[in-house]
């Protein structure tokens, strides 16, 4: 994902785990991936349309879950 800095610098970002998703406001963490910097958003329900909210915090939550999951090796294993 690529965001915009407050000084107009284009980076690349990754939406960090711990991103907070409530059904009235979303809090997005977006880790800078050379740096490391961690910027916040705060996304109030009415900072959006209803359905875009709604496929925002369904996307946040499933993109944070597929990540959270340990993955299986060859043999089958947990890593």
């Amino acid at each position: 994902m690529r965001g915009e800095t407050a000084e107009g610098a284009l980076v690349n970002t990754l939406v960090h785990p711990h991103t907070l998703v409530l059904p009235g406001m979303i809090v997005l963490l977006l880790k800078e991936e050379e740096g490391g910097r961690v910027r916040s958003l705060v996304l109030p329900k009415d900072a959006l349309a209803a359905m875009d909210h709604r496929r925002l915090r369904r996307w946040l939550l499933w993109s944070v879950e597929a990540r959270s999951k340990p993955e299986k090796t060859k043999d089958g294993a947990l890593s």
